[in-house]
């Protein structure tokens, strides 16, 4: 049975319970009402009116609040005017210092409907938990009338239908974890319904799993906050756009795989104990972080540095890097020093200080960081034997990037905390530039490391020359083949500045079809 179907009978069942008891109403207090009826018109017409009455206020059935909060359950009062248009909206509920707690038997906006949090004065945080059995849809607009933060918690399962909109302010937290977790250890928990606790609560929830397989977010609309958006489930699966401008979208797959259309945020965090897979464009300006125990696939990257970290294979499609992190990722960024497997070279990595695109493939699956843990809020308690998806290869695969900024790194490996059993390792990129031609910059050439456990294969160009500063260099490492096919790698200096090293390390080098290798200084630099 569908969760429209469900609801369908829900609503007939109510329906028939009300006129039921109403009938029954109605026979007490007036005898012969019934026989009455057969013969009057105006009597049968008033009858017709209640049933039409009680259906139209189905859609508040949709929203059921439960008896858990006792003297402080919710309220949800129709036909409100919010943001000069009609809303359903949600009253009451329990009130701990600055954070405002609400508990429902059901929670569903249907296509068209509006539902609106209040926002009482003082209250920062709205938490919120569905105690029922069912999954909730979000087929029309969910809001918060006012600047509040809403967070959000259905074990059985969130939708966001292809009509769904967001009205809030604030941040959105959606979750089909089983309960909001806090640092005093207490819990306001979906799954074992207790009141809130008494004491003064001002600390942003975690949220805790202890379900094998934690339900799914599933979201086809266009989805857009005016701070932060997370989703944080069993498994995500976005075919619409996830948007936070000026905030952070954190994506959470805590038991499955990430599939994701398109996101745009400041900050991107996104994490999979399954495979993450962006199919169409991801943009930020603030140094996003894709972790996946699995494989990773990205179509179209444009934004600031970008790390990616893999216990899989990594696929990459067109990435632009236009600089180095500009907004405020928080706690959530990568700064390390980097050895790679000729035990000499050091990479220093730090998306925030330089352009960078730091890709891991082939990792262990206990050095990626999923869930990440202690990485902001709100965190994520390792959910008990998380489902963790078939890893295919530990390849990388390129066909475009693009360093358009000065002083810029590539990182391409498969060495790093690797995990040995995997099979392949094998490096293809297609083309590969740091160099302020391609860039459009003036500046210093950005460098190129790639270290392969396997065979390199190169198939455009690398290019990391500089016209107007310093040439780049390019450290190539292969454990096996390195091979050119009709490529060209190159890093050229046309100025005054200092120019650049290759640097190539391989069991064996084969170049076809005219391939180049070239270091050259044609200005007046070194």
């Amino acid at each position: 049975m569908t969760m429209i179907q469900s609801h369908t009978s829900l609503w007939w069942q109510l329906g028939l319970a009300e006129v039921s008891r109403i009938g029954v109403v109605i026979g007490a207090t007036a005898p012969g009402l019934r026989a009455i009826a057969k013969k009057s018109a105006p009597i049968g017409i008033a009858l017709t009116g209640l049933v039409i009455a009680l259906c139209e206020n189905s859609t508040l059935a949709q929203i059921i609040p439960d008896a858990s909060l006792g003297a402080e359950s919710s309220t949800v009062t129709p036909k409100v005017s919010v943001n000069d248009f009609a809303a359903d909206l949600i009253e009451g509920g329990a009130i701990r210092d600055s954070n405002l707690f609400h508990s429902f038997q059901e929670f569903n906006v249907q296509d068209g409907q509006r539902v609106y949090f209040s926002n009482p004065m003082g209250i920062e945080n709205i938490l919120s938990r569905v105690t029922g059995n069912n999954l909730s849809q979000i087929l029309g607009t969910l809001g918060v009338d006012g600047q509040a933060n809403l967070f959000f918690i259905n074990p059985n399962g969130v939708v966001f239908g292809a009509n769904a909109q967001l009205d809030i302010a604030g941040s959105l937290l959606v979750s089909t974890a089983e309960s909001f977790a806090f640092e005093d250890g207490g819990f306001f928990s979906a799954t074992n319904p207790q009141a809130p606790p008494l004491l003064t609560i001002n600390l942003t929830p975690g949220l805790q799993y202890r379900t094998n397989q934690p339900r799914a977010i599933t979201n086809q609309a266009n989805l857009s906050v005016g701070d932060n958006l997370t989703l944080s489930g069993g498994a995500i699966n976005s075919t619409g756009l996830l948007a936070a401008p000026k905030g952070k979208v954190r994506v959470e797959a805590v038991a499955g795989d990430a599939q994701i259309q398109n996101l745009t945020a400041q900050t991107a965090i996104v994490s999979a104990t399954g495979n993450l897979s962006l199919q169409g464009n991801l943009t930020s300006s603030a140094d996003p972080i894709l972790r996946a125990i699995g494989d990773v696939s990205i179509n179209n990257y444009e934004g600031a540095s970008l790390h990616i970290l893999a216990g899989g294979k990594v696929d990459l499609g067109s990435v632009e890097i236009t600089g180095a992190a500009t907004g405020n990722a928080g706690t959530d960024f990568i700064a390390e020093d980097i050895t790679l497997s000729d035990g000499t070279t050091i990479v220093a990595i730090d998306g925030s200080s330089q352009p960078t695109l730091d890709v891991r493939a082939g990792m262990a699956p206990a050095a990626v960081g999923v869930p990440l843990e202690n990485a902001g809020t709100p965190e994520v308690i390792n959910p008990e034997n998380p489902v963790l998806s078939t890893r295919t290869s530990a390849d990388i695969t390129v066909d475009s990037i693009s360093i358009n900024a000065p002083e810029g790194i590539v990182l391409l490996t498969n060495q790093y905390q690797a995990d040995t059993s995997l099979p392949g390792g094998t490096i293809t990129v297609d083309e590969l530039h740091t160099d302020d031609n391609f860039g459009n910059f003036e500046g210093n050439a950005g460098e190129v490391f790639i270290d392969s456990r396997s065979g390199l294969s190169i198939t455009d160009e690398i290019d990391a020359s500089s016209a107007s500063g310093n040439s780049g260099d390019i450290t190539l490492i292969a454990q096996d083949l390195i091979s050119l096919d009709n490529s060209l790698i190159i890093s050229n200096l046309l100025g005054s500045g200092q120019g650049g090293d290759i640097k190539i390390q391989t069991g064996s080098l084969s170049g076809v079809e005219g391939s180049q290798i070239v270091a050259s200084t044609e200005g007046e630099g070194n």
